[in-house]
């Protein structure tokens, strides 16, 4: 099965040390006042996102290369004022990180939203405040699909 250096007391007394060692290097780094380096050693530094995932500009890359061929352009400015009036809060955000329960938020303010617009409920030929979240989570969804279609994406 393989061979082992230490048997489980020395492990357990290596790994103790370990601590130690770790505690005491973190407590000199906090009276220096250099959080970067306990940051480093705790391994919670800060990684910058890649903004090559943010949500803004793979959703406009989604509207112009794939979406544009398959609608006519009524329903791409439809898809953007959708974008403009109830997804923005997600535009700088990675979509490798975005939750389905932030999504349900989401299309809860803006039923919230499509009830205050009075054009939008009195409107014969405009949309209830039921519609739009449907027309919104639609336009999600096929969103995401073409995500993932396009290719693997992991965090």
């Amino acid at each position: 099965l393989g061979e082992f250096k230490h048997n489980r007391k020395d492990a357990k007394r290596m790994s103790l040390r370990d601590a130690e060692n770790l505690a005491a290097k973190i407590i000199e780094l906090f009276n220096e006042n250099k959080k970067d380096e306990i940051n480093k050693l705790l391994g919670k530094e800060k990684k910058e996102s890649d903004k090559s995932f943010y949500f803004e500009k793979l959703f406009f890359d989604y509207l112009k290369n794939f979406r544009s061929k398959k609608v006519d352009k009524k329903t791409l400015k439809m898809e953007e004022y959708y974008y403009n009036n109830y997804l923005k809060s997600l535009a700088n955000r990675d979509v490798r990180l975005i939750y389905k329960s932030e999504i349900a938020k989401l299309l809860k303010r803006a039923q919230q939203k499509s009830l205050k617009n009075k054009n939008n409920t009195k409107n014969k030929e405009g949309y209830n405040s039921y519609d739009t979240v449907v027309r919104i989570k639609t336009t999600l969804n096929q969103f995401f699909k073409y995500l993932e279609a396009r290719k693997p994406i992991s965090p």
